[in-house]
């Protein structure tokens, strides 16, 4: 299980928590701009769109920040990192 999942099911701490059905709607009203921005209901066109534009959907950009994160979390040489709390 990585830092995502984990994070995802900690429903019990005070930590604020994206679920993924928040990162999918994010991805819906972004989606869903680019299709009135470029007036076509054609999601290939719009995914087209955003590639050309060099845009990324927040669920892409939530995972690779995460990532990043875990990265750095797991090369840190804190004491408090390398406790396991999981």
């Amino acid at each position: 299980m990585n830092f995502v999942q984990l994070y995802i099911n900690d429903k019990k701490s005070n930590q604020s928590t994206i679920f993924p059905i928040d990162l999918s709607s994010l991805d819906f009203v972004v989606n869903r701009l680019f299709t009135k921005l470029f007036r076509t209901s054609s999601i290939d066109v719009v995914k087209r769109c955003q590639y050309h534009v060099d845009f990324s959907l927040p669920s892409v950009l939530w995972a690779k920040r995460v990532q990043k994160y875990e990265a750095k979390f797991y090369a840190s040489n804190n004491l408090l990192c390398e406790i396991n709390v999981w």
